[in-house]
């Protein structure tokens, strides 16, 4: 590698602007969130714009102080950072461990245009497994007048055509019903059948999104990560990959070969990058004489 002489001239012409934030579309801390139930297996339902996934194997929970288990998971949150402040993590215990999978899905989001996601992450305990982020399109979005009740969703406007069971749908903007919800039948291009576990859906205005839970997911755009350490870890500036349609991101958690494997997530956002990034445009170099001189450069960012 070429050294540059550090006592020779140098002109170098930076366009410096570093990533942060421009704009919060969307921001999770948690702390709105009710607390959920330690034990494993107990479902943990999410009253906010994150939600569990219903397909895999355990729910990220959301808590306050330390874990239940004494050497592994944090002891406080991240922000605000002390013992009352709400994050959401994965417990290993019992039947949560070994190598089972926690998918925390994010709302659908439409960025438009470049996006990045900023996160701090914890993972403390001698059976630690690994934490990703992955990303995914939804298949389908409608905006409708959503009638009827029970579990028939139906709109004039959509063209449910495109879907098929297994699909899920996700409704927001009702009064008492939104959620995630599996496709149970299409019964024509504008009448589907969802498994709402009996509940009614709202008539009125509504957005909803369907997709099918087993992707395509971009796998691992951030991570896998894994490791034993007692203190919040900071992933910031991860690059979105943006078409110009709807996504999803899910944090993927998969526990680790025993109990000490709980890891959580905190400080969640989703924001639009700086449009340039530090780079140097222009190097020039004045050097005496003739051939070539082996020189030093070095610069603190």
């Amino acid at each position: 590698m070429r050294r540059i002489d550090p006592r020779l001239p140098i002109l170098i012409l930076l366009s410096a602007v570093l990533c942060g934030q421009v704009a919060l579309p969307q921001v999770e801390d948690f702390e709105a969130e009710p607390l959920c139930s330690a034990t494993c297996g107990v479902p943990c339902v999410l009253s906010g714009a994150w939600s569990n996934a219903t397909d895999d194997g355990a729910d990220w929970r959301i808590h306050a102080g330390p874990t239940p288990s004494t050497g592994t998971g944090p002891s406080i949150d991240f922000d605000p950072g002390d013992a009352l402040g709400h994050y959401a993590y994965v417990e290993a215990s019992n039947a949560c461990s070994p190598s089972q999978e926690a998918w925390l899905l994010s709302p659908v989001l439409d960025p438009g245009s470049a996006a990045v996601l900023r996160f701090r992450y914890h993972q403390r305990g001698a059976d630690m497994g690994t934490l990703s982020v992955d990303q995914q399109e939804p298949l389908r979005h409608v905006d409708g007048a959503i009638v009827g009740a029970t579990e028939t969703l139906s709109s004039p406007s959509a063209d449910f055509s495109p879907l098929s069971p297994g699909m899920h749908v996700a409704i927001v903007g009702s009064l008492a019903n939104d959620g995630v919800f599996p496709i149970v039948q299409v019964v024509d291009a504008n009448t589907l059948v969802l498994d709402t576990g009996g509940a009614a859906v709202d008539e009125g205005a509504l957005t909803f999104d369907a997709w099918h839970p087993e992707g395509p997911w971009t796998l691992d755009l951030f991570g896998p990560v894994t490791g034993d350490q007692d203190a919040w870890q900071s992933a910031a500036c991860v690059p979105l990959e943006v078409s110009g349609a709807e996504t999803r991101l899910r944090f993927a958690a998969v526990t680790g070969l025993g109990f000490l494997s709980d890891m959580a997530v905190d400080a969640v956002a989703i924001d639009s990058p700086a449009p340039v990034d530090l780079a140097v445009e222009v190097l020039a170099v004045e050097a005496p004489g003739c051939g070539q001189t082996q020189t030093s450069l070095s610069a603190l960012l």
